[in-house]
């Protein structure tokens, strides 16, 4: 309970913030805090729209989480540890989004990557420990990258501060190539951090840590840091049509890839986990296409629809001991309440108008249409089209099958459902060209740097968006309520394609093959190497010892021989000698 308190009080204060924030506009404070030379580096916090909005959403999705696992977790016999370990990943990603500088950026996003190693590998079990490690090397990966681009940057600005590089950039005193550099560095880290392709395998696997962790690090903490960091240095990105042009490019190919994978894939929190990476690909492309509203708007979206379906499928699983699709379509439909729920958080995330979910994601396809290349659009639309597929595959196989009768679900559980249900129906009204747009209104304008508005969604592009989302439902509901092409689905289901795909295109089989297996046998060929090297080393004593022995035995037992070996050996070397100045 005083963990639960502790995380009430933090979204209460986060609230004050907001309001000062609204009344004074952006502010903040630093400190000195170390100096090397002539240069100091300071500590502090910086409080504007952007940072202040993640404060509200990770404080609050915290505090929903700590109701949630009150319950949830109430047999686990680590609860302590586990409540210590969610507490330091809050705080870290909280100290994240209101540092005002890279350096102090650097330390809490190292610290967001401990915390979710730590709780991806709280259940004492050999899959969650590989899973943990997993994603604590695959983000270390992008790491490297991030702290090369710090490193450059610094180089370049001679300042970690985050308003004096927005001054050296914005006055042209860094050319397009070191941006482009600088920024590609940092992207990595955040194709790392955000789980998109290449270095995207580690987030399912993360699903073998406890249901509540999954859906806090989903809807507002590690994998939401990516996206808000490249929103909160966006100046930088701005600077180089390259780094938006690959930036677009790389979100809107993940969210497609990952979102095939979500159609086929037989665990429910799996399923889950590459629709997040989908999501997150979509928003990458808003940001991309210079979609700055559009990413950030459905980033909190997501944030209230991906967590209340994490907590409605965990109470399935909290019931059944199992995340396998195929045993909780048998309980499902015992639970009317989860039921609901996870039907408005499908309804949400596929679009469905007029949920939230449908307001962000007309926002992101207006930002493509209007300033990406044609075929990201219509990626996006396919993208789009295929969420509202998979979504309400789950939503059939999981809550059509069982019998109706079921147990009650507790209020510990049921209470933060019921507020997160709210919000994925009516957050999204804060931001509609009839409700009034006083999300992108206030977003825009406080913060320390300027956006240029995207247009307005035509009739066109609203119409296309519900028209996505109806035909997914139209086509989900065919083929896996009703079981149309139910021969072909199973002739489907046996080919090489279905394979390719449920095994995520093989892409931890490559980096199993060619970089884990090849880097064992890298070493096995160091290990040789040294082997040889070892055993030179000690045969030339060996040899040398030999051969003084065999010359003492000949001094002593036969001098005329000995005499006559060095005369000739004196001879040899005079001929050599005579031979090399000839």
């Amino acid at each position: 309970m005083v963990s639960i308190f502790v995380s009430f009080l933090s979204f209460l204060f986060s609230i004050i913030v907001f309001i000062k924030q609204l009344t004074v506009g952006s502010f903040g404070q630093s400190i000195p805090w170390f100096s090397v030379g002539d240069i100091q580096f300071t500590i502090g916090y910086e409080i504007h729209s952007l940072n202040v909005l993640m404060l509200m959403l990770v404080s609050f999705m915290n505090l929903m989480i700590q109701l949630y696992s009150k319950e949830y977790m109430k047999d686990d016999e680590r609860i302590k540890a586990y409540y210590g370990k969610l507490n330091l990943f809050t705080f870290s990603m909280l100290a994240l989004v209101i540092s005002p500088n890279l350096l102090q950026i650097y330390v809490f996003w190292e610290l967001v990557g401990l915390g979710s190693f730590l709780l991806i590998g709280h259940y004492n079990r050999e899959r969650a420990k590989r899973a943990a490690n997993k994603a604590f090397l695959m983000t270390r990966i992008g790491d490297v990258a991030f702290l090369v681009g710090l490193i450059l940057l610094f180089w370049g600005t001679g300042t970690f501060e985050l308003h004096e590089i927005f001054h050296v950039v914005q006055s042209g005193n860094l050319s397009e190539g070191i941006l482009t550099t600088v920024g590609f560095c940092l992207f990595i880290g955040v194709i790392g951090k955000s789980a998109q392709f290449p270095l995207h395998t580690w987030l399912p696997d993360a699903m073998e840590g406890p249901t509540p962790v999954s859906a806090l690090l989903h809807a507002a903490t590690m994998v939401a840091a990516g996206i808000y960091f490249i929103a909160n240095i966006y100046p930088i990105f701005l600077a180089s049509s390259t780094l938006l042009f690959t930036m677009a490019l790389i979100g809107g190919c993940t969210g497609f890839f990952a979102a095939t994978i979500a159609l086929v894939e037989k665990d429910v929190k799996r399923v889950l986990a590459y629709s997040t990476i989908s999501q997150l690909g979509l928003m990458l492309l808003s940001l991309g296409t210079i979609g700055f509203v559009g990413a950030i708007f459905h980033l909190m979206t997501h944030a209230f629809f991906k967590a209340l379906l994490f907590l409605s499928v965990g109470r399935l699983i909290k019931y059944s001991g199992s995340q396998s699709i195929e045993h909780l379509r048998e309980i499902g439909k015992r639970m009317p309440v989860i039921h609901l729920f996870f039907l408005i958080g499908a309804m949400s995330m596929s679009g469905i108008p007029f949920l939230s979910g449908y307001f962000s994601k007309e926002e992101i396809l207006s930002a493509v249409f209007f300033n990406g290349p044609p075929f990201l659009f219509w990626l996006a639309v396919l993208t789009s089209l295929l969420t509202a597929i998979y979504m309400f595959r789950l939503y059939f196989l999981l809550f059509f099958g069982g019998a109706k009768t079921g147990g009650l679900s507790p209020l510990w559980m049921v209470f933060p459902m019921g507020i997160l249900a709210a919000g994925s129906i009516f957050i999204g009204y804060l931001n509609t060209h009839f409700f009034g747009t006083f999300f992108s209104d206030w977003l825009t304008k406080n913060m320390p740097f300027s956006i240029e508005p995207v247009s307005a969604p035509t009739s066109f592009l609203s119409l296309l968006t519900i028209l996505i989302s109806l035909t997914g439902l139209v086509i989900s509901y065919l083929l896996f309520r009703r079981e149309w092409l139910a021969p072909k689905m199973r002739s489907y289901r046996m080919s090489r394609l279905y394979r390719t795909v449920l095994e995520g295109y093989y892409v931890d089989v490559v980096y199993d093959r060619v970089f884990i297996k090849g880097t064992i046998q890298f070493a096995k060929g160091i290990g040789f190497v040294d082997r040889f090297v070892q055993k030179i080393i000690s045969f030339l004593p060996k040899t040398i010892n030999g051969i003084a022995k065999q010359e003492v035995k000949l001094r002593w037992k036969n001098p005329q021989r000995y005499g006559l070996v060095a005369v000739i050996g004196l001879l040899l070397i005079l001929t050599i000698s005579i031979w090399s100045v000839g």
